[in-house]
């Protein structure tokens, strides 16, 4: 950088210094705005979920799990009930922890098969050969 020696020049160069000064203070603010904006708890918890629903493997797996979830809790109210018995509750507990292990490690059979139980009963029905179609 070159002398400057006129008091014209010093302030035109301070001038554009401190346009300069405020441009960048001014991105820096927006910046850390939107720092903040990420780190709030509920931006991180949106953020995981969001990159958890669109991993597809992930989606697959929560899914199964999911459903080995459900099954087991329905497994034991189907079983136990409910009932105030400390035995029964424990192994409806049991029946439960198992269901969800077998399902869990199984969904993909579990899936085809409900799927097709689920097409043969709310599935289009298709007239059988030499009979006409009710309209």
């Amino acid at each position: 950088m070159k002398k400057i020696t006129s008091t014209v020049a010093l302030n035109a160069l301070i001038t554009s210094l401190e346009m300069e000064q405020a441009r960048e203070g001014k991105a820096f603010k927006q910046e850390l705005k939107s720092v903040y904006q990420s780190l709030k708890p509920i931006n991180l918890i949106k953020s995981t979920v969001n990159q958890l629903v669109t991993t597809p493997s992930i989606k697959g797996n929560l899914l199964d799990v999911t459903i080995g979830l459900a099954m087991g809790y329905v497994s034991k109210k189907v079983v136990v009930g409910n009932t105030r018995n400390p035995l029964k509750q424990l192994f409806g507990t049991l029946l439960e922890i198992v269901v969800i292990s077998l399902v869990s490690k199984n969904a993909g059979g579990i899936k085809s098969i409900g799927a097709f139980l689920f097409r043969k009963l709310f599935g289009k029905k298709t007239p059988r050969l030499g009979e006409k179609e009710k309209l």
